[in-house]
């Protein structure tokens, strides 16, 4: 009789101890996925902001008087160097700059012999500008926007020296990767903050004509629309060394006629940063594993992954065990960066994408 009540006993203490189990796991389960999905929406919400935010300072930007006025003078003094008479010696510098300092750092990212004829402006003004102020600019790579006035006395460089300054300063307050100014009818790139090798050339004809940079200009010249902005997604772009790139563009008006396009490149640390809650996941909600982070149509990350930036040895041995091929993990870790690297091909991103 003993053994049987407490066999009674016991089996009642572990049904009551299940029964327990099951509704703490049934409420823990239902916390977690409250609290992911709180996450999930105040992350979509701050991104959304934060894009209207970047769409409202383009548009205002592409109207503001001193951005009207770049871009008039900017195209005038172009032209005017559309005649310069290139030397030899011009020639070979603007060539050194892409074979010595340029192509050694694009072949870190990208596979293959790179070839000069297939990068090299195909105008002379552009060969004129991208020696002054990439090949015999004195500050080194990455950091050619130090240069000011580039000394000859032309026009161009007049203008340069006026708004440079400003535009130096704008795109650093606002944390923009770059900013240009774009002939409407050319597709020429009479401006850019940063000099990388789009400068100066030809979205319409030159080697970048098939970035998504030419892409977001094309869109501009289609929907010309005052205040209109378009954007493209992130792709490698090549000017950058391949990096991920995204563009917001608009038309600039001067009156009623167009007199250029406005294009930024998109700062990826900002969305990185909203992604990541400037990399304080478990103020955010995340805890020591949970992560946030964006997914495009083609199933690729947006955002930079939590674990890359966390540990980046368990990173790379994760992305291994998933089958994740050797020359997309090698390319990985020399950008730095998930974006448009890591595939996402869950259930959870699938549904997603399809609404």
């Amino acid at each position: 009789m003993m053994a049987l009540l407490l066999g009674v006993s016991l089996g009642s203490l572990a049904i009551a101890g299940l029964l327990s189990w099951l509704r703490f796991r049934s409420t823990f389960t239902t916390q977690t996925f409250e609290r992911l999905t709180s996450v999930r929406a105040s992350k979509g919400n701050q991104i959304e902001s934060y894009m209207r935010i970047l769409r409202n300072h383009v548009e205002t930007l592409s109207e503001d008087r001193m951005v009207v006025s770049a871009m008039v003078d900017f195209n005038s003094a172009f032209k005017e160097l559309q005649n310069e008479v290139i030397s030899s010696e011009t020639s070979q510098k603007v060539k050194n700059y892409y074979t010595q300092e340029f192509f050694p750092k694009l072949s870190e990212n990208i596979e293959g012999e790179q070839v000069f004829s297939n990068y090299r402006p195909t105008t002379q003004v552009g060969l004129y500008l991208q020696d002054l102020y990439l090949a015999s600019n004195p500050s080194p790579v990455g950091e050619k926007d130090e240069l000011t006035d580039a000394g000859d006395g032309r026009e161009y460089s007049k203008a340069h020296q006026k708004y440079h300054p400003l535009f130096r300063n704008l795109i650093q307050k606002f944390g923009y990767y770059d900013l240009f100014l774009i002939d409407f009818e050319t597709g020429e790139i009479v401006y850019s903050v940063y000099k990388e090798t789009d400068y100066a050339t030809s979205l319409d004809r030159g080697p970048y004509r098939r970035s998504n940079l030419a892409d977001a200009i094309e869109k501009v010249r289609d929907n010309p629309g005052q205040r209109f902005v378009q954007v493209v997604d992130f792709k490698p772009y090549v000017p950058s060394y391949g990096a991920p790139a995204a563009f917001f563009a608009a038309p600039i008006y001067n009156g009623p006629h167009i007199v250029g396009i406005l294009a930024v490149q998109l700062p990826v640390d900002n969305i990185n940063n909203v992604m990541t809650g400037n990399q304080n996941w478990e103020k955010n909600g995340l805890g020591k594993t949970g992560e946030a982070y964006l997914v495009g149509a083609d199933l690729l990350m947006r955002s930079i992954s939590r674990f890359l930036i966390q540990d980046p040895k368990g990173y790379e041995a994760d992305l291994h065990e998933a089958g994740i091929s050797s020359q997309t993990i090698d390319l990985i870790k020399r950008l730095n960066t998930s974006i448009l690297l890591q595939p996402v091909e869950t259930e959870a991103a699938r549904s997603a994408i399809t609404g």
